[in-house]
């Protein structure tokens, strides 16, 4: 499977593609025999082997860098919107949410198992990874950002293998969750990635994820500027 961000001057939107078209970022391609469906409540473009994808040259279309960086919005403004792609963001990380710290995941799909059980293949024997759920605020609004677990280990400081050692000398895992929060909590970040919007609120899956730091007179200036006084 094949995941990537198609972009034009309108807007963008992710797909995934079952069959390889040896796609390259930065080509120009025309696209027919696709079909869209909702994944994670955002619209993805799907591509298979009836799909057709060709090379063109000479159309106006923004480059991948100018796709990517975009500035950060206010978190209310893309919950408005109704999350979005490659969407960036900048808060504080309030609040840590449960599975974080260690979780298991299939060996087979990657996803998260429960008593050594997956929901998809059953009795399996989990393998080790780190992710934190973070609540991330800007004071106009919160989102979940599902931090993988490259993204996990830089903001907590503490490896995969850090992490086990830990549960070694301590077989709690719920002491592991404290000691994230507890090195995460006030932690500016700005985050980059897919935006999708439920009943429960904004999810981000980050296609990256940053400390941010915070230059305190300037914000405070802005923010006074703001509030108008």
């Amino acid at each position: 499977i094949y995941e990537g961000l198609l972009a034009d001057r309108s807007g963008s939107i992710a797909f995934t593609s079952w069959s390889d078209f040896a796609l390259q970022a930065g080509q120009t391609v025309r696209i027919a025999g696709g079909y869209v469906r909702m994944f994670r409540n955002r619209p993805q473009l799907n591509l298979d082997e009836r799909s057709v994808v060709a090379r063109i040259e000479g159309a106006d279309l923004p480059q991948p860098a100018e796709v990517l960086s975009t500035p950060s919005r206010p978190i209310a403004e893309i919950e408005e919107a109704g999350g979005g792609e490659s969407v960036a963001l900048e808060g504080v990380i309030l609040g840590l949410l449960p599975p974080s710290g260690l979780v298991y995941r299939c060996p087979t799909c990657r996803r998260a198992v429960a008593g050594g059980i997956c929901p998809t293949h059953g009795a399996v024997q989990g393998v080790a990874d780190l992710r934190g759920r973070f609540v991330v605020d800007d004071g106009s609004g919160s989102a979940t950002v599902n931090a993988a677990r490259e993204g996990t280990e830089m903001l907590w400081g503490v490896s995969l293998e850090g992490a086990l050692a830990r549960l070694r000398d301590a077989p709690d895992p719920t002491l592991l969750e404290e000691q994230l929060f507890e090195a995460t909590f006030g932690t500016h970040v700005r985050v980059r990635g897919r935006v999708s919007k439920d009943d429960f609120g904004l999810t981000v899956y980050p296609e990256s994820i940053e400390r941010v730091s915070i230059d305190v007179p300037t914000r405070a200036r802005e923010l006074a500027a703001r509030l108008g006084s």
